[in-house]
């Protein structure tokens, strides 16, 4: 119920089937290298009854790395997941 960068997602997304009814977030797949994607995922979220200038839908953008360390060393893997974007949707403007 707040934008503040300290403030909790709600838990207002569907989940996977094997998972809990509802989470804080939801991932879409992409092909490895496309430079024009096409998303075919469907999230399907719960609005709050009561929206308010501050509620919004926040997207992370990342690159999945898909090398594989294969010269056998026991150094520290880099991370797969690497943010490089954030966007984010107002759900009630001019309220």
């Amino acid at each position: 119920d707040s934008d503040e960068s300290d403030a909790s997602a709600l838990k207002c997304i569907y989940g996977k089937p094997a998972g809990s009814v509802f989470t804080t977030n939801a991932y879409a797949v992409v092909s490895h290298h496309n430079q024009n994607p096409e998303f075919y995922d469907e999230i399907k979220i719960e609005l709050p009854i009561h929206l308010h200038q501050k509620h919004h839908l926040l997207f992370t953008f990342y690159h999945v790395s898909c090398e594989i360390n294969t010269k056998g060393t026991t150094k520290k893997q880099d991370t797969v997941e690497t943010p490089v974007g954030f966007a984010w949707v107002p759900l009630l403007k001019d309220g």
